[in-house]
């Protein structure tokens, strides 16, 4: 008989090859979108309840639309059995509640503050500076301005947001200056209106003008006429 190797098994369902086992997520990074785990063995695995198995047996994935944190234990073929820990914190499908608050709402000649504060951290918006826990967004207004702002979470989740900032007056002085001179400059411009119908009179209008003008002419020269005749008969009826 041939002698036996003590390192060999005798029994043919012994395993010969331990259970090994990874996990891999479809992304870590956060997300408004499901996450797919997916265990991948060195083994022909058995079928897991929830779980889709490859058709080479060697990959178990399940597709998660919420935040998870559980054990799953997995069986090879061969009997062999392994726990693992499923962790999924990176899934987010609501978007950022938000806050806004003005430094002022009183009427004011100087500027305005306007903070954006969010529930969760925020991304990076046009025009306004984040803070260093990205969760408030800000903004220094000069003039008054009304616009919609679309405020988005690590995730993609967005929400859009009214500001609107309607108290900032002019200074006083200023104003009255400014009045001033639309006051002059209205001035200015009438007075060249006047001054040019003045001298510009249409062809239509100076009709009336010139035959005014002939009409005295002839009554004078009847006046005239009139005299003269006057004297000279009564100088002949002297005679």
């Amino acid at each position: 008989d041939t002698p036996t190797d003590p390192d060999t098994p005798t029994d043919p369902d012994t395993p010969t090859e331990s259970l090994k086992l990874e996990i891999e997520y479809s992304t870590t990074k956060s997300t408004n979108q499901d996450v797919v785990v997916t265990i991948k063995s060195n083994l022909k695995l058995k079928e897991l309840n929830g779980w889709n198995l490859s058709e080479d047996k060697l990959k178990l994935s399940k597709v998660f639309s919420n935040n998870y944190n559980g054990n799953v234990k997995v069986t090879s073929e061969n009997g062999l059995e392994k726990e693992l820990v499923i962790w999924i914190a990176n899934i987010d499908k609501e978007a950022p509640q938000l806050e806004v608050e003005y430094s002022t709402k009183e009427e004011t000649t100087g500027t305005v503050i306007v903070k954006i504060k969010s529930n969760e951290i925020i991304e990076e918006i046009e025009g306004w500076t984040l803070s260093s826990d990205r969760l408030t967004a800000q903004k220094i207004y000069n003039k008054n301005q009304e616009e919609i702002i679309t405020v988005k979470d690590l995730a993609g989740n967005e929400t859009k947001i009214q500001i609107k900032v309607e108290n900032i007056v002019e200074n006083k002085q200023e104003s009255e200056n400014k009045k001033e001179d639309e006051k002059e400059t209205v001035g200015v411009t009438e007075g060249k209106k006047e001054e040019a119908a003045t001298s510009t009179v249409s062809p239509a209008k100076s009709l009336p003008y010139a035959g005014l003008k002939i009409s005295l002419f002839m009554i004078a020269i009847v006046i005239i006429a009139s005299v003269i005749f006057y004297k000279k008969w009564k100088m002949y009826n002297k005679y």
